[in-house]
């Protein structure tokens, strides 16, 4: 069942690099999180608890393969059109992308 609550993605920025940023600095690999200004002013609304856990799967595995002195990159974003209503303080939808790349095998 898919919940429906409101959170910032900055919550969820934060549990990743609480949770694997240490396993990353150890293996000596550059976590980034390359956020969308305006997602650190607006509230979201899904099941964010289910979308933490992806991510830190996702981040998690993208850890294990990549080398000392490589990096793994979440970045967090918005469509331009979706960024114009919310500045005009439109009660839009946002459609935000979330993308994990990094510089492992495959």
């Amino acid at each position: 069942e898919v919940e429906c609550e409101a959170f910032r993605v900055h919550d969820i920025v934060n549990d990743i690099l609480d949770i694997l940023g240490n396993k990353a600095l150890t293996a000596g690999i550059e976590l980034v999180m390359d956020v969308e200004p305006l997602l650190g002013r607006v509230m979201l609304c899904g099941d964010w608890w289910k979308l933490r856990q992806a991510l830190i799967n996702v981040v998690n595995n993208s850890l294990k393969f990549t080398a000392q002195g490589g990096e793994v990159v979440v970045s967090i974003a918005c469509a331009p059109e979706c960024i114009r209503a919310a500045a005009a303080g439109s009660q839009s939808e946002l459609i935000v992308t979330f993308q994990v790349r990094d510089t492992g095998i495959g």
